[in-house]
């Protein structure tokens, strides 16, 4: 399942949950300062990215670091648009 055994104060400052071929799912603890907000965001960030790249198959190395940085950048400003409205 989606680990819903799971209390959310053992998912500490957030969660990045994937389940199968699904695009992943981003819990960030919203009461956080923050500086350690945008810390936890970039965590879960990564676990997705890494994710999806392997889904679709792209090599995750520094001669292919387009990709990843791309789509870094791009979840990320996605992100801080939800989380600043």
């Amino acid at each position: 399942g989606l680990h819903t055994e799971i209390t959310i104060e053992e998912w500490n400052n957030g969660r990045c949950i994937q389940k199968d071929t699904k695009n992943p799912i981003i819990w960030i603890n919203s009461n956080l300062p923050h500086n350690q907000l945008l810390g936890a965001l970039s965590h879960e960030l990564l676990h997705a990215i890494f994710f999806i790249l392997e889904i679709k198959g792209v090599p995750i190395n520094y001669e292919n670091s387009e990709p990843f940085t791309y789509l870094l950048e791009y979840l990320t400003e996605k992100c801080l648009d939800k989380i600043n409205k």
